[in-house]
């Protein structure tokens, strides 16, 4: 089985959306929330 890694997202950084409602945008991650399920949220400007 392959190994994937998993890329620690900060605030500040620049991301692009690739899938989902907002798919092709980019900016700048602002807020970084984990729900109790272990879902992680961003919201980028």
């Amino acid at each position: 089985m392959a190994e994937t890694t998993q890329n620690q997202v900060k605030d500040g950084d620049h991301c692009e959306v690739i899938t989902g409602t907002h798919a092709g945008k980019s900016g700048t991650v602002r807020d970084i929330k984990m729900s109790k399920m272990g879902q992680v949220t961003i919201t980028v400007v």
